[in-house]
Parts: structure tokens; sequence; C-alpha cells
């Protein structure tokens, strides 16, 4: 079984017309998985699908998305 670890920080930028996007994820090691997403308040709605995204790719960890 392959261990990978569990810190590691990234930052991505997306530009769709005259918006731009920078968006910031940040992992240490945990016990379970525990995520934690802070948005604009524009884009709160989208927290839940986020959160869904991350659950998806990540088994375990404290996750931090900002935007």
């Amino acid at each position: 079984m392959a261990r990978h670890g569990m810190t590691g920080f990234g930052r991505g930028e997306a530009d769709a017309g005259d918006v731009r996007v920078v968006v910031e994820a940040k992992s240490v090691n945990h016990r379970y998985l525990d995520v934690k997403v802070s948005l604009p308040r524009r884009l709160v709605s989208l927290e839940a699908s986020v959160v869904a995204a991350v659950k998806a790719k990540v088994g375990r960890g404290r996750v931090e998305i900002g935007a």
C-alpha cells in the first residue's frame, strides 16, 4: 500500500472574461477528514460542491480551501 504525505499547499488561478478567481488549498496531517472552506459571500453557494470535490479526492487530513 502506497502512502502519500498529507501536508501540502497549492494555489491556482483562472480567468473567465473579466472575472479572475484565485484559490489556495492547504492540508496537514489529521486522523480524519476535516474540510474547511472560506469563500467570498458571492461564491458561498459553491461551498457544498467544493467540499464534495475535496472528499472525492482526499481520504484524510485537515484541508483548508480559500478563494
